[in-house]
This record gives C-alpha cells, structure tokens and sequence, in this order.
C-alpha cells in the first residue's frame, strides 16, 4: 500500500511539472549518458572532465552511493523518494530529481531550469572506456530513451482514450490505435532525441568548442529540441495517416 501511494504521488509530481519538463525527466538521463559517451568518442584519448564540463554537466566528487542516500535522507521539500534496482526518484513540490545506479543525476524545476551531473568515479570509468564502447553505451542510451518516451506518451495516451470510451467519443478501437501511435510517438521521439544528444555532443569534444557564458546543459537542450521536432513530424505523417485509415475503417 505504502509503496503504491509513493508511485502515485511521485507520477502526481512529475505531471505538476507539465508533460515538457516530465519528459526531460524521464529522458534527461539517457541523453546524459549518451552525451558523457559521445564525448568520450569524439575527444579520444582526451576525454578529460574539462571536456565533460563544458557540456554543462557538472563532475560531483561523491561516489554514486553517497548521492543516493543523500536523496533519500529528509529535508524541508515535501515528496517521495523510490529505489529501485540502485536507481532513485524523488518527487518534491518543487521539483523532480532523478539519479541513476552509474552516478548520473538530473534536476528538473518547474520553470524549465535544468541541472545535470555525473560523478568522477563515472567519468574515470568511461575516459577508460574504448570507442566501440562509446558507440555501444550511445545506442544503448538511445534504447532507454525510446522506452521512456514510450511510456510517457503511452500513458498520456490511454489516460485520454480512457476518458474518450468512457465519455462515448471513442470506441475500444480507437483508442488502441491512440495508445499504440501515443507509445510509437515517444519511442521514435525518445530515441531520437537521446542519440541526437550523443552525437551532438561528440561533436562538442572533437572540436573543442566552448559555450561561455550559456548557463544550459547542451545535451539536455539538444534532446529537448530533437525530440519536439520528430514528435510533430510524427504527428503530420504517421499519427494523421494512421487516424484516417482508422476512420475509413470504422465508418466503413
């Protein structure tokens, strides 16, 4: 009972935060990861923190395990924090904080502020790390994010299908075929956004560029932006075709 009331006060706190910034909850941290690994692609054996910094992810000296607990002690924010398999979730009023089992950890405000760090023992492993290693950990970065979008944009999709068979205006197949292009929306958009996070990234280290000044985490930003263009390409080609052959379908 205790554990279901935490997850239903934790989904109550992401969804106060709008579908925007819970999808940069949800997806933060796979583009993160992707994003420490496209850099250690594309600076080589150079890959430094300095290299990792100047994507404004910040390098935290604690080990993985001190953050965790960390986040799980009390503090003034009311909210719920979950563990599970070395990963934790905490729900505030204020705000969402996720941090990862690998030491990364992703802070979401409701006013759009974002704030990404990964710790040094997480760092030191991946500067060891080779390139085909790199390339491997972005595409498995770019599979979470396509399971987390999937899930946000499914859910957000049967919660309206629901409301639309209970209200009449939708028949049981129609809001399938809403759940099914809801989770393929997030899927596409999540995977794309979190590999274009990498790629973007190893572009950063290879060449050296530095954002001054710019207080944004770039691979956040990066994944942020890419998704939102491939969800509404999404939603002019594959959601409308898909809906009209559903019509076509059911008049017919």
């Amino acid at each position: 009972m205790a554990a279901r009331e935490g997850v239903t006060r934790l989904v109550i706190g992401a969804a106060k935060l709008g579908r925007d910034a819970a999808r940069v909850a949800m997806t933060g941290v796979p583009a993160v990861r992707a994003a420490l690994h496209g850099a250690r692609l594309g600076a080589g054996p150079g890959f430094t923190a300095e290299v990792v910094e100047r994507l404004g992810i910040a390098i935290l000296p604690a080990p993985a395990q001190v953050i965790a607990k960390g986040l799980l002690k009390g503090g003034k924010a009311v909210g719920v924090a979950l563990a599970r398999k070395g990963a934790v979730v905490r729900a505030e009023a204020q705000r969402v904080v996720v941090h990862s089992r690998d030491g990364v950890q992703l802070t979401v405000a409701p006013g759009g502020a974002v704030a990404a760090s990964a710790s040094e023992e997480t760092v030191r492993a991946i500067a060891r790390s080779t390139a085909k290693t790199a390339m491997k950990g972005i595409g498995r970065a770019a599979l979470q994010g396509a399971v987390a979008g999937a899930v946000l944009d499914g859910g957000l999709a049967a919660i309206g299908a629901w409301r639309g068979v209970r209200s009449g205006s939708l028949t049981g197949r129609d809001a399938g075929v809403r759940v099914l292009l809801g989770a393929s929306r997030g899927a596409v958009a999540g995977a794309a956004g979190v590999a274009a996070a990498g790629v973007v990234s190893a572009a950063v280290a290879f060449t050296g560029i530095t954002i001054a000044g710019a207080p944004i985490v770039l691979p956040i930003v990066t994944m942020a932006g890419t998704s939102a263009l491939v969800g509404r390409a999404f939603d002019r080609t594959v959601r409308a075709r898909a809906l009209a052959l559903s019509s076509g379908a059911e008049r017919a």
